[in-house]
């Protein structure tokens, strides 16, 4: 039964009115006729661009006998034919084959069999005589490179060998240094016991040490070991306010808010007779001078071993944290000690003070 394609499916023409059928057919007839020009242009323009390359190469035709010769060397490459190969075993295995008969007698193939043997051979001569060069070059860029990463490991070791050196010598730097502070610091804790030593004072006793703790050196100058020294005398110095907080914690203690009433003030009152310009407080709890003479305290060897000035600013600090406790005023004469010692401070940061600006506008005056 006439089939036709409709949408990619195959439809007897029985299932189809004439009307469609003709439709189909001239639908087919047509594609069939734009098909046929597609490939008749493809084919000339194939045609035009084999007509220009052939016009472009200079085309001799090959005669017969180069056409055989062409043939025969064909089927010798087939055959893996190289420059060891023998004639007599290969044309057992050639002369079944159409393109050895093209040739037109027994000795033309021979001869053109031994031409191939020899191209072959020549071929071979010359690839192996190319091989040590190309050897050799290969071996010269692998040694290259060998060198490369030999030089390349040198330095990493030497890089490694300085970086280790440098590290040791750091270390062995620090570890004289570190040394040298622990010296020093023995030093200072033997011979600096004054918690008010000046540096400008103690260095000759420093620099005098028979065992030479105290040589300045690049590694240990001289500034750095002021540096320790005054961190020696200030921590020597805290630590003996702090005692004498402590003892004073310990050894003066109010009871009542009535510890603070001068004793000698109401004496006074009762003996209105006597000097009036004269007055002593033996009272701890308000003066100074009294709590000086007070025996529970000063037997005790921390109070003599703190500064006068610290002891005293220690008790009024002391004084004034017990007024708190008790809601009670600060004596007169723990308050004007109090302000005294802050005034002479003061005076002495602004001496301070002045020293270190002078250098500079002296400097300002000479530019």
């Amino acid at each position: 039964e006439e089939t036709v394609i409709i949408g990619g499916y195959v439809v007897p023409t029985s299932a189809l009115a004439p009307e469609e059928l003709v439709l189909i057919r001239a639908e087919q007839k047509k594609e069939l006729i734009v098909m046929r020009e597609g490939r008749r242009k493809a084919e000339e323009a194939e045609k035009g661009e084999k007509e220009e390359t052939t016009e472009k190469e200079e085309k001799v035709e090959e005669s017969p006998a180069e056409k055989a010769n062409r043939f025969f060397r064909e089927l010798l490459v087939e055959k893996n034919v190289d420059g060891k190969s023998r004639w007599d075993r290969t044309v057992r295995e050639i002369q079944g084959d159409t393109r050895f008969k093209a040739l037109g007698s027994h000795a033309e193939r021979r001869r053109q069999f031994e031409r191939f043997v020899r191209d072959a051979g020549d071929v071979k001569e010359k690839t192996e005589k190319e091989k040590p060069e190309q050897k050799k070059n290969v071996s010269s860029v692998a040694e290259a490179e060998r060198a490369r990463e030999r030089s390349r490991k040198e330095h990493r070791v030497r890089r490694e060998r300085e970086d280790a050196d440098a590290r040791v010598l750091f270390l062995r730097r620090q570890n004289f240094a570190s040394k040298n502070i622990d010296n020093f610091k023995v030093l200072l804790a033997e011979l600096i016991r004054d918690p008010l030593a000046k540096w400008e004072d103690s260095s000759k006793k420093l620099f005098g040490d028979s065992q030479k703790r105290a040589l300045a050196s690049p590694d240990f100058p001289e500034p750095q070991m002021r540096s320790l020294f005054e961190t020696h005398v200030q921590a020597m110095l805290h630590q003996r306010v702090v005692d004498v907080a402590d003892l004073l914690d310990e050894k003066l203690v109010a009871s009542s808010a009535k510890d603070f009433e001068d004793a000698e003030e109401m004496e006074g009152s009762q003996n209105s007779d006597d000097d009036d310009d004269v007055h002593v407080s033996s009272n701890p709890f308000t003066s100074f001078v009294a709590v000086s003479g007070c025996a529970r305290i000063t037997t005790d060897p921390r109070w003599d071993r703190c500064p006068l000035e610290h002891r005293a600013s220690a008790y009024c600090g002391h004084v004034e944290k017990m007024c708190v406790s008790f809601s009670v005023e600060v004596p007169d004469e723990v308050a004007a000690l109090r302000d005294e010692l802050r005034s002479a401070r003061e005076a002495r940061l602004a001496v301070g003070k002045t020293l270190d600006e002078t250098p500079e506008d002296g400097e300002a005056e000479r530019e």
